[in-house]
């Protein structure tokens, strides 16, 4: 069965300027979407970045289906009466339209759709930001697919550490160019002695700033060392 994601948010009001929506907005979209939604939606989560709420909903109804959008709409339009109750700042100021015209594209929210056969485990992540540029998402992005930190699938799947093709997009020229494949070292124990060479690398790096500092100091143990014209010696 196909799953879809939808992720729709507008700016209709906020405390003290472009800072947050009130508590009293963020539950009446809360209460809109669950009593308007039923049989409509499978699930659905209510959040705010920064000035604009957020209404991520998963659905079977595809992309750019116009219930789901009008849902999102009118859960707006029912925040931006709160707004103007409270007297809050841009009441509805991202509702550019008085009428909803099939879905919210130029109408002034900003939404996201995929559609997908959803696996056994599926799970996904929503980044979202405020007054920002995409480059945001470029080092969350990067660490998530390249750092064995944060995917340790890198180690473990057979397929994931094979490596990825990356595809950079200037977003000023809209023109995307394809990198080079980026992949990891063949084995454990090739990818433990790159890690290890890393170390040692900063290490010794640490250890010359803090020479120029300290008294001299002994070497560890498996270190080579060389002073001048002597030759290097390796402590056991």
């Amino acid at each position: 069965m196909k799953i879809t994601l939808s992720i729709i948010k507008a700016d209709v009001g906020s405390i003290g300027g472009h800072i947050k929506p009130s508590e009293t907005m963020i539950r009446r979209v809360k209460e809109f979407i669950a009593s308007e939604g039923k049989g409509l939606r499978i699930d659905s989560f209510i959040c705010h970045t920064g000035d604009d709420i957020s209404i991520l909903s998963s659905h079977t109804h595809g992309v750019d289906d116009s219930k789901v959008h009008k849902l999102c709409w009118d859960a707006f339009k029912a925040a931006t009466e709160v707004a103007k109750k409270e007297g809050l700042y841009g009441a509805g100021q991202d509702l550019l339209k008085d009428a909803f015209s099939g879905n919210v594209r130029g109408l002034g929210p900003a939404s996201a759709e995929m559609e997908f056969v959803e696996r056994e485990a599926e799970p996904f992540l929503l980044f979202m930001a405020d007054k920002t540029e995409p480059g945001a998402y470029n080092l969350p992005l990067y660490l998530a697919f390249c750092d064995p930190m944060f995917a340790p699938g890198l180690m473990l799947s057979t397929k994931i550490k094979q490596g990825f093709r990356f595809t950079i997009m200037d977003v000023n020229h809209t023109e995307a160019t394809a990198s080079s494949i980026w992949t990891r070292p063949r084995t454990s124990t090739t990818w433990r002695r790159s890690c290890a060479t890393t170390t040692a690398s900063w290490s010794n790096r640490s250890r010359r700033v803090r020479r120029a500092r300290s008294p001299p100091w002994s070497p560890p143990r498996g270190c080579t060392t060389s002073r001048g014209n002597t030759p290097g010696r390796t402590i056991r």
